[in-house]
């Protein structure tokens, strides 16, 4: 899959933000954990996607710009691009243990977890036909996918996107963040019935930085950065799903 570049107009993220907040949560029963022993648990991750390198003002697709260059965008544009490679070649390594943790605090409650080796292309499981009831069904069929793993329930996690983001002022960059954006459900694989789901706004993740995206010399700093976001967000994720069982740590 081919890197992305993103230069992007804040004003249009926050509309994007806003049209995402019906993506609400789904909390998990408590009754989940007294009700369901020894079921087997599927944990799965859904394929990442490329990193992306946001900067302010328009967008970037494969290394062309969509509008006409201004004055100092061929300089962001070069920088931008370093950072992106290096994103790249990070791929996304610091979410990685979020299976592990799942798996390993499933076991541990008494259910018969268990890893999905391969990732899931979600253009290959078929849409799903049935009821959608105030959006608690998902919108993809994994039944028969569910069944094939021999699983009673599945929990699918996928990083939805993370990168560097940078702002510049004519050509100098005046503040760096990381960005990471993740969620995760879990479904009954009868039904296809999401019994949990963390919300859109509640898997987003920015950290401000002390670093430039304009010094080649603190590419690594910002790489750094972007590794302990994405296991922040992987940590996340775990203790949201395991917080709703009656002896969580408080």
């Amino acid at each position: 899959m081919k890197p992305r570049l993103f230069i992007v107009m804040l004003p249009l993220v926050a509309v994007f933000l806003g049209a995402c907040a019906s993506f609400e949560p789904v909390p998990l029963d408590p009754q989940f954990w007294q009700q369901q022993k020894e079921k087997k648990v599927a944990v799965a991750l859904m394929a990442y996607p490329p990193a992306e390198t946001i900067v302010n003002e328009k967008h970037v697709y494969g290394g062309k710009l969509q509008a006409p260059i201004r004055e100092h965008e061929p300089v962001r544009f070069a920088e931008a691009t370093r950072l992106l490679h290096a994103a790249q070649a990070q791929d996304a390594g610091g979410f990685s243990p979020v299976q592990d943790l799942f798996v390993e605090g499933l076991t541990d409650k008494g259910f018969i977890a268990f890893k999905v080796d391969q990732p899931i292309d979600e253009d290959k499981i078929p849409k799903f036909k049935g009821i959608h009831a105030s959006g608690t069904y998902e919108n993809r069929d994994y039944r028969e996918f569910g069944r094939d793993l021999a699983a009673d329930y599945l929990i699918l996690i996928e990083l939805v996107s993370y990168g560097p983001a940078c702002h510049y002022i004519d050509i100098n960059s005046d503040y760096t963040e990381v960005r990471a954006h993740a969620q995760a459900e879990l479904l009954d694989v009868k039904t296809n019935h999401i019994l949990w789901r963390t919300g859109w706004s509640q898997g987003n993740f920015i950290k401000p930085l002390d670093a430039s995206c304009s010094r080649s010399d603190q590419i690594p700093i910002i790489m750094e950065a972007l590794k302990n976001l994405l296991g922040d967000a992987a940590s996340f994720l775990s203790h949201d799903f395991f917080s709703h069982s009656q002896d969580a740590p408080k």
